[in-house]
């Protein structure tokens, strides 16, 4: 089953934030990617699912540059400061999930809310434009995706990350310990979204099954085809971690080679990476 993910917020809206945020005084990201600080060759990108939790010892005793998206709070928690922080959501919440870290470089998209910049102000900031659901961003421009650890993969590929890891990007329920279905970590529960199509995402072996919803799997299937192109027209390595929808997905698909390019992923996307 293909599910195509659609933009919550209007075609109209992304066009204001963007006219506000282009003139914010923030530098543009690439006076980040032109600096002379030396990357190194892998990055781990840590998502909000709640398998991230499992994940503590390799978060923690990780050597290299970390991606945050949405999780900069919840990594200080644990004793972790992210390289950066990524912020791609239009939607009306996104200011209040700004956890300001003066030593995490915010990567901001110009799509979000105008709020987003004032909140993160004071920290380091970089701001870029981003390909999502729209096509009228001017260049220079870095593709994007549905969500924001998605974005990270294409801004890892953009900063030249040869070898990327990712833990906490479910797409998914998991058990808590009390035996709560979670859909993150800040304990949403499987009813924190009752609009949502609740579906059981199903291993081709039939052997695993995983509560999820129509959207989550849309996510993961997604994030499986970025996963695919940037492999092999970036011959960039992807480390997924953790029993999830997200895992099965791109173990079973991408291994298969099911994925090829088309509308869904344009070309001007893997030129923007």
């Amino acid at each position: 089953m293909a599910i195509k993910l659609v933009c919550s917020v209007d075609d109209e809206q992304l066009k204001s934030h963007y006219e506000i945020n282009k003139d914010d005084p923030a530098p543009w990201i690439t006076k980040l990617k032109n600096g002379a600080r030396k990357r190194k060759d892998k990055v781990l990108i840590c998502g909000g699912g709640p398998s991230i939790r499992q994940f503590h010892p390799l978060i923690q005793e990780w050597k290299g540059d970390i991606f945050a998206s949405k999780t900069v709070e919840y990594l200080d928690g644990i004793g972790v400061t992210p390289t950066y922080c990524i912020h791609v959501d239009a939607g009306d919440n996104e200011p209040n999930r700004v956890f300001k870290n003066k030593k995490t470089a915010y990567l901001l998209s110009t799509q979000i809310k105008p709020e987003v910049f004032a909140t993160a102000r004071g920290c380091k900031i970089y701001k870029f434009n981003t390909i999502s659901s729209v096509n009228w961003m001017p260049d220079p421009v870095i593709a994007g995706g549905s969500n924001s650890t998605i974005q990270a993969f294409f801004l890892c590929a953009w900063l030249g990350y040869r070898e990327i890891h990712v833990v906490g990007f479910d797409c998914g329920y998991q058990n808590d310990p009390g035996g709560q279905l979670i859909k993150n970590i800040n304990r949403n529960n499987i009813d924190a979204n009752p609009s949502a199509q609740h579906i059981t995402v199903e291993s081709a072996d039939k052997t695993q099954r995983y509560p999820s919803t129509t959207e989550y799997l849309g996510m993961a299937q997604e994030a499986a085809k970025v996963i695919q192109i940037l492999g092999r027209e970036k011959k960039i390595k992807f480390h997924a971690y953790g029993n999830t929808v997200f895992t099965m997905v791109v173990n079973e698909d991408v291994a298969k080679g099911s994925y090829t390019l088309g509308e869904e992923v344009p070309l001007r996307w893997l030129k923007a990476a």
